[in-house]
């Protein structure tokens, strides 16, 4: 599926808005709104379990952190679309105290972090077959 368009009359879900816009809900928006969808239906839920569950009831369709629906993915409850419209990263930072201690385990953490790059792995799961499934998830990350 290419076109964000043919999911326009599905349910979608969302988390809450927050004052911060930087928010995962305030994502979601702007992604919906790039895709031309900022007028679909959205429930808000405000459980991520809950909206993986809906989905898997076959009730809607959300995005979601990719992070947050491996264990689905693996068991193959949930699937992912890739529209490239709706695929989007999200910057992630790591704060410390200056001149504060780290111990080994902080330091290997972010030599890790420094060190691989981030970047969406919806392109990994293209070319790979998987059982069709009538729940279907999106994966933002």
């Amino acid at each position: 599926m290419q076109d964000p368009e043919e999911l326009r009359f599905d349910q979608w879900f969302a988390l809450p808005m927050t004052r911060h816009r930087g928010s995962f809900a305030h994502l979601v928006a702007r992604q919906l709104a790039s895709a031309r969808l900022d007028d679909v239906s959205v429930m808000i839920i405000d459980s991520l379990t809950a909206q993986k569950r809906l989905i898997e009831a076959g009730i809607g369709i959300a995005l979601l952190p990719e992070s947050s629906i491996q264990e689905e993915l693996r068991l193959g409850t949930l699937r992912t679309i890739d529209i490239p419209h709706l695929q989007t990263t999200v910057p992630i930072h790591v704060l410390y105290r200056k001149n504060g201690y780290l111990n080994g385990s902080s330091r290997a953490l972010l030599s890790t972090i420094i060190n691989v790059p981030v970047r969406p792995t919806a392109t990994a799961h293209r070319g790979r077959t998987r059982k069709p499934s009538p729940s279907r998830s999106f994966s933002s990350m």
